[in-house]
């Protein structure tokens, strides 16, 4: 109601782990007092994946889907879901392609998404020893 939608097209899992719930409305952290993610282990992937399905049959979700879901994660989700994921997010761009991953999405039906598809600004340094895609000479 509060998007004022009758339906979503597209819903994912954003990240595959649960965190501890801060709250309906509110902007509460899921960072424990020491500043690390505070994660609820008591809450499987699987269980999640089946209420989004629910979501879908209710007619409020169109399509679902996971994000940054490696290999092996995406494959057990192909395995109890009743409801095959449209989409896998995940990062990949010229300097980090996971072809692997890809082609495992490709041959299964799910469409990728790229998130920081032109790579990760600062990060590229810091990770990758590399410039900004958009500054590497052989990618202009």
């Amino acid at each position: 109601e509060k998007l004022q939608l009758d339906y979503l097209d597209l819903y994912l899992v954003h990240f595959p782990l649960a965190t501890r719930h801060t709250g309906v409305g509110t902007t509460g952290s899921a960072l424990g007092d020491d500043g690390i993610l505070d994660i609820d282990t008591h809450i499987p992937l699987e269980s999640t994946w089946h209420d989004m399905e629910k979501l879908v049959s209710m007619g409020l979700v169109r399509s679902i889907g996971i994000s940054n879901y490696d290999i092996f994660l995406a494959r057990d989700c192909l395995a109890y879901a009743k409801v095959k994921p449209a989409v896998n997010q995940f990062e990949t761009h010229p300097y980090f392609q996971r072809e692997s991953l890809v082609k495992f999405c490709q041959k299964h039906g799910i469409v990728v998404t790229a998130h920081t598809p032109l790579g990760g600004a600062a990060s590229n340094n810091e990770y990758f020893g590399t410039v900004s895609c958009l500054d590497d000479p052989i990618l202009k």
